[in-house]
């Protein structure tokens, strides 16, 4: 609520859509859970609503993170030096799932700010969604370089170094 009434009074607040997004798929996601394990009536209930609804209606955390993006995008273009924005914009995408889109952003943030761990870390993240490991590695080998403490660039890290040696299994077994 406190989200929504901030949009109402300034609907050009980035952080506040993207924070009702945050909001919202936290509560899709326990309403899920608990129609998962209802039995039967619940069941019963959304069978009638997907056959119903031809097209698949957006969520609201989508609608928000969607806002958000488009308001990240403005401040981009107006001051293309905003390194929060970039790096916002990029977690945005990434919420919807818009992996290169959250590539490009992401990059311009630590283009930006190369010492920030933080932006490191989550460029990481996404270049692992990707499958472009050797970037992933270089960037949150990087995180770990800043902040030494960083528990989730180790983490990603290892995801990352294992994602590369699948694929260098693969490619070598297919050229033997």
């Amino acid at each position: 609520e406190a989200y929504k009434q901030a949009i109402a009074l300034n609907a050009d607040l980035a952080e506040a859509h993207f924070q009702l997004g945050v909001a919202y798929a936290l509560v899709e996601k326990e309403e899920e859970v608990v129609e998962d394990k209802l039995p039967g009536e619940v069941e019963e209930i959304s069978n009638k609503k997907s056959k119903k609804s031809v097209k698949e209606k957006k969520s609201n955390a989508d609608i928000a993170f969607e806002n958000a993006i488009k308001i990240y995008k403005k401040i981009v273009a107006k001051n293309p030096k905003d390194d929060v924005s970039f790096y916002n914009l990029g977690r945005a995408y990434n919420k919807l799932d818009e992996d290169e889109d959250a590539q490009k952003a992401l990059q311009s943030a630590v283009k930006l700010q190369p010492e920030n761990g933080e932006y490191q870390t989550e460029f990481g993240m996404i270049l692992i969604k990707l499958a472009q490991y050797d970037e992933a590695i270089r960037a949150l080998k990087k995180a770990i370089e800043i902040d030494k403490t960083n528990l989730r660039a180790e983490e990603l890290l290892e995801q990352a170094q294992a994602g590369k040696k699948r694929v260098d299994f693969g490619a070598n077994m297919i050229s033997t």
